[in-house]
């Protein structure tokens, strides 16, 4: 095999296109030279290296960035919950997607502003405020 093609698939095309005319073959003694009259296209399966204008709309880090929201509005929210704030939560108050609220607390958490707890009766992640005097007062 050469290049995935087997030797007399490769035998058969070089046929057919000389046959074609799109082809010439010249010899150099024993040897033959093929030259291409034209450019020829061989079917290949194109593969698709960029998503659909359709996909790239949903799915596009354009769209989640475009959401911004202040960590203050975010630690405000947990204080106005005695301290602990769901994605749920989040989502449902600021009114953005639930994926862009895991960021974002995800994102405060790395920073250490809240700490990450799961809540044994209902099973829901919550995050904690580190600084327990903010809602203490």
């Amino acid at each position: 095999m050469i290049f995935g093609v087997d030797i007399y698939e490769a035998k058969n095309l070089m046929k057919r296109l000389t046959k074609n005319g799109q082809i010439t073959v010249l010899r150099k003694g024993v040897d033959r030279i093929y030259a291409i009259k034209k450019p020829i296209q061989l079917e290949r399966p194109q593969l698709r290296t960029t998503p659909k204008k359709k996909d790239t709309e949903q799915f596009s880090v354009d769209n989640l960035t475009k959401i911004k929201i202040p960590d203050a509005d975010v630690i405000q929210l947990a204080i106005q919950n005695k301290g602990k704030l769901t994605p749920t939560l989040l989502c449902l108050k600021k009114q953005i997607p639930i994926h862009e609220a895991k960021l974002k607390l995800e994102n405060l958490y790395e920073q250490g502003a809240f700490v990450i707890d799961v809540n044994e009766d209902s099973y829901v992640m919550e995050y904690h405020l580190t600084d327990k005097t903010l809602f203490n007062n």
